[in-house]
């Protein structure tokens, strides 16, 4: 298999032909108008409740003071407008906040919190082309951008603002960057500031310096001219570190007051909540708190990745194993049994960049929740390992003997194979593909019954749904809230969707239970309802309960 398919040409990948543009562009927008057609069709989950919609919305609102030149750089005005209790960084909200400035006023709020993540999703989609294109090959290109919109799981997260879909796609474009500036084909202080920019996202992008180092290491095994990439390395490194303490500064004015005290607290805030405030996790029939086993990801990774794209991923890790992870590298820095290559191998690049995050979730401090959500940012390197696969095959059905057309047709029957199931399971589940299982453990039912959580986020609870509840529960009724965030109904009130006459956060006795079928969250009275209570109103997918409204418990 051709680990590079590159030629001596210092043309960068992202620039490359007209020709080479056109498909990767036109590939990029379909998906864009796919996800913006839909991107209200999932209800306001978890983290969009509370915090990202509401400090989306006060960063609105401190921008148009700023507009305005009134004093918005007071430590009052900084606090009102840009405290949050997420550790976590400020910068994705600061998009929805500026889309929400932009576009707010002809799009649903909803829509306009949302449209960065699919701006950026579908920016992904294709750099994932572009880049396949050229070090992979023109089949490998589609199959594996195609492969990553057809994971379900990755589509659904597509239409949310959440900060994983934002990391989603810097952590990628971390190692593209990162591996052509190690080349000299990209400035140092270009890849810097992309992985400033993947800093300033998430936390998640400190687990990407062990990926770069570990990746450059097994390069240098076999360079004659190791020294050479090991000078690059490190004024990448060096790039890196000046750049990203200034643009994590810069994107977060909360921090532009008592800086030292507040980069403390939060650092060790987050350090802290991640082992006091355990979540529950409900995994193969048993409540996990604090103590997630150690083969969770991989599990979530084999049932929740389609059954055709996870055997191009076995394929493409398995073919580019003796190529790609020890390469015979010549004194210019390129495989010696290619000397006409001009880039490094990336087969095991795009190995550790999708292993990386697994084995973070299997130490044995970390906590596994939320499906695949905090290892999200594994599923594009997923993607073009899948590309891998898929050019292995298209070189052995190349050595067929058979007429052309008739290769081309089995190459061509072959993707139909892999993408054609995985798009109609996006469809029949939409838009719950956050609650998406494969063939493997047989779909959502058989996840059921496997004892897997069917949906943990409230994507379940769509507007159409909450409508329902509207015609069941009468204004006054006191309707209880279950395994799930008080903030989503709030929101769902504040927006007038749901009648705000009805009384959610209040004491017993309850005319109304609403439970989200997150069985970690589960204890007695969530058991029963769920196990013995007949419901008023049901949310499922393929027959599995994804959101139930009861009435009143007897006694």
């Amino acid at each position: 298999m051709n680990d590079e398919r590159s030629s001596p040409s210092t043309i960068l990948w992202w620039r490359g032909k007209a020709g080479d543009r056109v498909p990767g562009i036109a590939l990029a927008v379909g998906v864009f108008l796919v996800l913006f057609a839909t991107l209200d069709d999932p209800g306001v989950t978890w983290d969009e409740a509370y915090p990202n919609f509401d400090a989306a919305k006060r960063q609105a609102e401190w921008f148009r003071i700023l507009f305005k030149g009134e004093g918005a750089f007071s430590l009052e005005t900084i606090d009102g407008y840009w405290f949050t209790t997420s550790d976590h960084p400020s910068f994705p909200r600061t998009c929805a906040a500026l889309s929400k400035l932009i576009f707010g006023g002809f799009l649903d709020e909803i829509k306009a919190y949302r449209l960065p993540s699919a701006v950026l999703f579908s920016i992904l989609v294709g750099t994932v082309f572009f880049w396949c294109r050229r070090h992979i090959g023109p089949g490998a290109a589609w199959m594996s951008a195609l492969c990553l919109v057809m994971m379900p799981r990755v589509f659904g997260h597509a239409h949310l603002f959440s900060l994983d879909a934002h990391i989603l796609c810097w952590w990628i474009w971390v190692l593209f960057v990162a591996a052509a500036a190690v080349e000299g084909k990209c400035s140092v202080w270009m890849a810097g500031l992309v992985y400033a920019m993947a800093f300033a996202t998430k936390l998640h992008a400190v687990f990407l310096p062990p990926v770069l180092v570990l990746w450059l290491g097994l390069v240098c095994l076999k360079s004659e001219n190791r020294r050479l990439l090991f000078r690059r390395g490190l004024m990448l490194a060096g790039a890196a570190a000046i750049l990203t303490p200034l643009v994590y500064l810069a994107t977060q004015p909360w921090l532009w007051h008592d800086t030292a005290t507040r980069i403390y607290e939060r650092f060790f805030d987050y350090a802290r909540k991640t082992t006091v405030h355990p979540i529950g996790l409900w995994y193969f029939g048993r409540r996990y708190l604090n103590d997630t086993p150690w083969h969770y990801p991989c599990v979530m990774t084999l049932f929740t990745v389609p059954t055709g794209i996870l055997i191009l991923i076995g394929i493409g890790v398995g073919t580019g194993w003796r190529k790609s992870l020890f390469p015979k590298i010549g004194g210019d820095g390129v495989e010696s049994t290619k000397p006409t290559t001009a880039t490094l191998p990336r087969w095991s690049l795009m190995v550790l960049g999708a292993l990386v995050p697994l084995v973070v979730l299997m130490l044995p401090m970390a906590q596994g929740y939320d499906g695949v959500r905090l290892f999200l940012a594994a599923f594009p390197c997923f993607a073009v390992l899948a590309g891998y696969g898929y050019q292995f095959i298209l070189n052995q059905v190349d050595r067929l003997n058979a007429p052309r057309n008739q290769k081309m047709l089995l190459c061509v029957l072959i993707a139909v194979g892999v993408l054609v199931p995985a798009g109609l399971d996006i469809i029949r589940i939409h838009p719950c593909q956050l609650s998406y299982f494969n063939f493997l453990c047989g779909g959502l039912p058989g996840a059921q019954r496997l004892g897997m959580e069917s949906t943990y986020w409230c994507d379940a609870l769509t507007r159409s749904f909450v409508e329902e509840i509207n015609r069941i529960v009468p204004p006054g009724a006191k309707m209880r809230p279950l395994s799930m965030n008080y903030a989503v109904i709030g929101y769902w009130q504040e927006r007038g969707v749901l009648n705000p006459d009805i009384i959610y956060d209040c004491d017993p006795p309850y005319d109304f239970h609403l439970l989200q079928c997150r069985q970690g969250m589960f204890v007695g009275i969530e058991w029963y309802l769920y196990r013995n209570a007949k419901p008023l109103l049901v949310q499922a997918r393929d027959g599995v309960p994804l959101f139930m409204l009861f009435g009143r418990i007897p006694g």
